[in-house]
């Protein structure tokens, strides 16, 4: 089947103008937050399903992604249950040690760890962890913080574009594809390496003057970190926490051969700790799960599934496809920096639920073999995590990070982070479009 210019129009009926209203609505809802974004994807989802156009039936089984809203839940009470256990502390106050109170070399350090630990468990997890540390180094430094903040931010999102476990986007994009943990290190690790690392040293050159302290201050921040050091031994819960972490991480790299659901990982490493007894109170546990945020992404979903239902999906595959006159690289391109440039001004999570069937879709008429078409999800990935490092506005992890340090006195002007941000992104992107024309394609 070909898509023709008429294609592009959708005909008439009601269905279809109120699918895009809500879908605008809801859009609206999660880069604002002037209204409960997990409130009016619910309310948008059951009038959907209260006027008829998205069956019930069809919206609990078909535009309901289970699996990805089970590991969702699964890896919030995961890594809750980790950072209780105190591993992820105990990490940062030994990466002080290792840099010798060295600031250039300690960048670079926050920057990995920042990478890795978004890799394993979410964004949100690694600022809340890594956030504070930058604020007392910096202090007890007497040098700014915003280059320590700046590579977290930018660090955390790289290392969650990384894996299926990294960001709620690869969650729902990894469950829509049927690409598992071992996929995304494979295809996207060596890339996103060299990316982290040319992001870190941009960074190093632009800051290096800014970044100088006595030998004083240096001497001061060790003795610090030696005492912390000494309060984060290894106890019984720490060291469960890092055996668990190790078997959940060998768990992802092995579930696809295992024939084992990544969700069943997550859930199977969060039981662990209960068992272990490093959970609070009920009331404290129930409380590691972001409900509202699970109750967003199911709402966004349906909300998303009745854009396909009412052939909204189908006519703007065409428009592309039309764009790209079917040629699979070209169309990568496209995906590429369209999420990318799109998830500069906003939290991306709404746009790649929508993108998710807008890609099916055009998976089905592209005139490529198989690994052009799988380069499509790829471009996805990338452009929505990548162009995130753009603005403060880019991610909520970035928006905590700057709220955090301006309740400490330390205010991230917007304008201040784009100076370092749009370059690291159009950097990051351009690196990207060259792998998956030359590599992927």
């Amino acid at each position: 089947m070909e898509y023709t210019t008429t294609d592009q129009w959708l005909g008439g009926g009601w269905q279809w103008i109120v699918a895009a209203i809500l879908f605008g609505v809801t859009y609206f809802a999660g880069i604002t937050e002037k209204l409960s974004r997990a409130w009016a994807a619910v309310a948008a989802a059951c009038l959907l399903i209260f006027l008829g156009i998205v069956p019930i039936g069809q919206a609990l089984s078909t535009f309901m992604v289970w699996d990805a809203l089970l590991l969702l839940a699964g890896m919030m009470l995961l890594t809750g249950l980790l950072g209780r256990s105190g591993i992820f502390l105990q990490a940062a106050v030994r990466i002080i040690a290792w840099a010798q109170g060295r600031p250039i070399l300690l960048l670079g350090l926050m920057m990995l760890t920042g990478a890795l630990l978004s890799a394993i468990v979410d964004q949100l997890g690694t600022i809340l962890i890594l956030v504070p540390i930058a604020l007392s180094t910096a202090s007890l430094l007497r040098i700014p913080v915003f280059p320590f903040l700046a590579g977290i931010i930018i660090s955390s999102n790289i290392g969650g574009t990384a894996t299926l476990v990294g960001s709620t986007a690869n969650i729902l994009i990894g469950s829509s594809a049927d690409l598992s943990f071992l996929a995304f290190i494979s295809e996207l690790g060596p890339l996103l390496l060299l990316i982290l690392l040319a992001a870190t040293l941009l960074l190093m050159l632009v800051y290096r003057k800014k970044l100088t302290v006595s030998e004083k201050d240096r001497q001061h921040l060790l003795k610090q970190a030696k005492v912390a050091a000494k309060q984060a031994k290894d106890n019984r819960h720490r060291v469960i926490g890092w055996v668990v972490l190790a078997a959940a991480t060998a768990g992802f790299l092995l579930h696809d051969w295992l024939s084992i659901p990544p969700y069943a990982v997550a859930w199977g490493g969060a039981v662990v700790m209960l068992v272990a007894g490093a959970a609070g109170s009920v009331k404290e546990t129930v409380q590691l799960i972001e409900w509202n945020a699970l109750a967003y992404i199911a709402g966004l979903l349906v909300v998303v599934g009745a854009l396909q239902q009412t052939g909204i999906i189908y006519h703007l595959a065409g428009m592309a496809l039309q764009i790209t006159e079917g040629e699979g690289k070209v169309a990568s391109q496209l995906v590429l920096w369209t999420s990318g440039l799109v998830s500069i001004a906003a939290d991306h999570l709404a746009l790649v639920a929508g993108a998710i069937p807008l890609i099916e879709e055009m998976g089905n008429y592209l005139n490529s073999d198989s690994q052009s078409w799988t380069g499509g999800w790829w471009a996805l990935v990338l452009g929505a995590g990548l162009g995130s490092n753009a603005t403060l506005l880019g991610s909520s992890a970035s928006i905590v990070a700057a709220g955090m340090a301006g309740k400490e006195g330390k205010p991230v002007s917007f304008w201040r982070y784009c100076a370092i941000g749009v370059p690291v992104t159009l950097l990051s992107l351009a690196i990207s479009a060259l792998y998956l024309y030359y590599y992927h394609m």
